[in-house]
């Protein structure tokens, strides 16, 4: 009987108003380990749970994990796109603001970084030489300001 095991406290009955009389649960397992429980209440005839209901409840376990673990794995899979999608609209938002490239020399360099820890990009626009001689010492500042790859 439920109501005499101390780890009863018969909140779900109370809020239910089922009445549970008998209570058995299986484990669900995955390869990193529990998930939860599946747990069913009052055999239908009123008798306790048994062995065979052990053995059926431990078999149903084993799929339910799987589809659990399945469900979950999809969900994040779904967030991971949607992230995917929102990072490219921002790159092409932000490409759309970088100027056309021009023939010939032109005086500015765009340094366009992948910055995971903010979930974004880091831009920063800076005058060139117009001596390619210079453009090493030019990018110094760039180098030291942008977080390394």
């Amino acid at each position: 009987m439920p109501a005499s095991d101390p780890d009863f406290t018969g909140v779900i009955d109370r809020i239910t108003g089922v009445r549970t009389r008998s209570m058995l649960g299986a484990p669900l397992m995955t390869a990193h380990g529990p998930i939860g429980v599946l747990q069913v209440i009052n055999k239908r005839d009123g008798a306790l749970f048994d062995e065979p209901d052990r053995d059926l409840l431990r078999a149903l376990a084993a799929p339910a994990a799987l589809a659990a673990s399945n469900a979950a794995l999809t969900e994040n899979l779904l967030e991971h796109a949607r992230i995917r999608r929102e990072l490219q609209l921002a790159r092409r938002m932000q490409r759309s603001l970088l100027p056309m490239r021009r023939r010939g020399g032109f005086p500015l360099l765009a340094i366009n970084r992948p910055a995971r820890e903010i979930s974004g990009r880091l831009l920063r626009l800076l005058t060139c030489p117009t001596d390619a001689s210079a453009l090493p010492s030019a990018m110094s500042p760039a180098r030291a300001w942008t977080p390394p790859s």
